[in-house]
């Protein structure tokens, strides 16, 4: 799993560029959702708008596909990656992961939204 040891704080303006950036250019991402009890859940998908003030990620349109609905603005720590910082995570075959934002929140639950390339 991803650790935040590695990432650098960034701003929560920063990081909403970059959810802006992921939902305009549909990146590619592995999106974990973990606990503060270490119980972790996790999907390949892009992110969209479920809500003026919630984001959605989901593999597919269909209407059984996974998802993770969360919102960005109550989120207390931002934190980023660049690939190279980010331990093995389970990738889907013939990806790799450029970079990561970490969405930290009042519970200690986190949001790893991992961007992921071709290799």
């Amino acid at each position: 799993m991803p650790s935040s040891g590695t990432a650098s704080d960034i701003s929560p303006q920063d990081a909403n560029d970059l959810l802006s950036k992921f939902i305009t250019e549909s990146t590619k991402l592995q999106v974990v959702f973990r606990t503060s009890n270490n119980i972790s859940a996790g999907l390949h998908g892009i992110l969209g708008a479920a809500s003026p003030t919630m984001l959605v990620a989901k593999p597919n349109n269909l209407p059984d596909a996974p998802f993770l609905v969360f919102t960005p603005g109550t989120a207390v720590g931002f934190r980023y990656a660049a690939g190279r910082a980010i331990p093995d995570a389970p990738l889907p075959p013939g990806f790799r992961i450029t970079s990561g934002l970490v969405l930290t929140y009042p519970d200690s639950s986190q949001i790893y939204l991992l961007e992921l390339a071709n290799d």
